[in-house]
């Protein structure tokens, strides 16, 4: 069957067709239109990501660049660190080597100073020894005009005589004339002598006891023992070499201590000379300078001496006067004297019932603790004062021994210290011989305590004590 209406349909559908193609080209323009769009947007993004690249480039190449400077500064501060830290080192280095300067230097100046104080106070006491001194050449110079005036007495007494003796050659002849009756009468005087010079002959056999030059010997060895005990046992103390090498220098000694271990030998020689010497030298100046201090010994003593220089001018000056009896009796006199001062000399004083010590043996005995103990100290108080205290009956011994118990002794006894340099005598020295090596040819180093002997004269000299020495070690 045939449709009617086909045309109208083929139409329409043209119609419908048509606007379906102007939609879709429509749609197709949108579309192409969109596609522009979006390729321009895709080109613009595109673009942008290129310009994003570029940028992060760059930045990745300023963030390299600003880390290869990082790690050159770090590079450049770690070689700074590293020569701060090497000057550091050098500063400290060199701030310890400034602060042993200092040291050493503070201590060579507390050395200078306390050398500056010994010097000061050392001048100090040589002005005092010089004042001294110039009033014992004051004294000398008295005794000095003394002496002139009772050699010009002398001079002028022997004048007189020469002029005497003249006029006894004269009276000579006349007196041969009455010859026969003086011999007489010398008979008679002969008669007489004999008795007194059995008499005296008798009494001089007691002059010299031998008993008491025994005793004497063995009171000597005693104070050495307590010279010894009083300056120590040096292996516990400690020593003041540098004074001790001052002493060594003013004995003219050539040795120098070194240490106490290896010149222990020399040490206890020469603190016991100085200690020796300052006892000696102390009572010389109480006796003889100083009279500020009171005391019946020295003037016991020097009237002695006077009294027995004033005996033996009678006896010579004296006609009548018996050889035997003017030589023994002031010799007996001499003898009972000094055993008395040996006796009692310098012994604790009494007075009001107090027993008190004398005070010259205080005033030795406090000036040689001080100086004694500036050369050797002892740590502990209790030891240092154990052995100044024993300083009191040290001092005693050698005053009575020296100055009193020597002069007893008939004939007198006399003491000697022997220099550095002297040839070693085993017969009057008594040497420490510890050295294998020893030989006839060693000198004298140092003598520590004086030889005691009797008459110079070889043949008839007497040794109570030999000298106590130390030897020169090459």
């Amino acid at each position: 069957m045939t449709n009617i209406n086909t045309p109208f349909l083929d139409q329409s559908l043209e119609e419908d067709t048509n606007k379906v193609i102007d939609k879709l080209g429509n749609g197709f323009n949108k579309l192409n239109n969109k596609l522009s769009n979006l390729l321009q947007e895709n080109h613009n993004l595109q673009q942008m990501i290129i310009n994003l690249e570029n940028q992060k480039n760059e930045e990745i190449r300023l963030l390299i660049n600003i880390e290869m400077q990082k790690d050159n500064k770090i590079k450049q501060l770690e070689t700074e660190l590293e020569t701060i830290l090497k000057s550091r080192n050098e500063y400290k280095i060199e701030n310890l080597r400034l602060e042993n300067i200092n040291k050493t230097l503070n201590v060579e100046l507390k050395d200078q100073a306390k050398i500056f104080n010994e010097v000061n106070d050392e001048n100090v006491r040589l002005r005092a020894y010089n004042i001294n001194l110039t009033d014992e050449n004051e004294n000398l110079k008295k005794i000095n005009k003394t002496l002139n005036d009772e050699n010009e007495h002398l001079k002028r007494k022997n004048s007189k005589l020469n002029y005497e003796n003249e006029q006894f050659k004269k009276r000579n002849k006349t007196l041969n004339n009455e010859n026969d009756q003086l011999k007489k009468e010398n008979t008679t005087i002969d008669n007489g002598n004999m008795e007194w010079q059995n008499t005296a002959i008798t009494y001089s056999l007691n002059v010299v006891d031998e008993s008491d030059s025994v005793q004497l010997v063995k009171d000597i060895v005693k104070l050495q023992w307590m010279l010894e005990k009083y300056v120590g046992n040096l292996r516990k103390v400690d020593l003041n070499l540098r004074e001790i090498n001052k002493l060594l220098y003013t004995y003219k000694c050539k040795s120098q201590v070194k240490s106490k271990e290896i010149d222990l030998l020399l040490v206890k020689a020469v603190l016991q000379r100085y200690v020796f010497d300052e006892i000696i030298k102390g009572i010389n100046y109480h006796f003889l300078s100083n009279k500020d201090l009171g005391s019946l010994e020295r003037d016991i003593y020097l009237m002695t001496y006077e009294f027995l220089k004033m005996l033996n001018e009678l006896s010579i000056k004296r006609d009548g006067a018996n050889d035997i009896i003017s030589r023994t009796l002031p010799v007996k006199i001499r003898q009972k004297i000094y055993e008395f001062l040996g006796s009692l000399g310098f012994a604790n004083i009494i007075e009001d019932e107090n027993n008190q010590e004398h005070p010259i043996i205080s005033n030795i005995k406090d000036k040689l603790d001080a100086s004694i103990n500036n050369l050797r100290i002892y740590k502990d108080p209790k030891k240092s004062k154990l052995h100044d205290d024993m300083a009191t009956d040290l001092i005693r011994e050698v005053i009575r021994i020296f100055f009193f118990r020597l002069n007893a002794q008939e004939p007198v006894v006399d003491y000697c210290l022997f220099s550095c340099n002297t040839k070693v005598d085993p017969n009057f020295m008594e040497v420490n011989w510890d050295d294998e090596n020893m030989d006839d040819n060693f000198l004298v180093e140092l003598c520590s305590f004086p030889l005691i002997f009797t008459n110079d004269n070889e043949k008839d000299q007497k040794i109570y004590t030999r000298a106590k020495v130390v030897h020169q070690v090459e």
